[in-house]
């Protein structure tokens, strides 16, 4: 799990610009982030969550935190 977590800034820049594509809308992420980082649909789910519900006028920095405490509790 630890290299999920490792990832975490990835998958926040991911989802940023994934999001900023507009190639769907983010409710239908999880496919996406399972395709790009390995996920389990749980996985997704969970991590899809945390950044919706993160401030995105905050940095990576602050926000990854958030999503590999996601998948540690996924």
């Amino acid at each position: 799990m630890s290299e999920l977590t490792d990832q975490a800034p990835d998958i926040v820049h991911f989802l940023d610009d994934l999001r900023a594509s507009g190639r769907t809308n983010m409710f239908g992420a999880g496919p996406y982030l399972r395709e790009e980082f390995g996920l389990t649909q749980q996985e997704s789910h969970a991590v899809l969550s945390a950044w919706m519900k993160s401030d995105r006028s905050l940095p990576v920095s602050e926000r990854a935190p958030l999503i590999a405490t996601a998948l540690t509790q996924s």
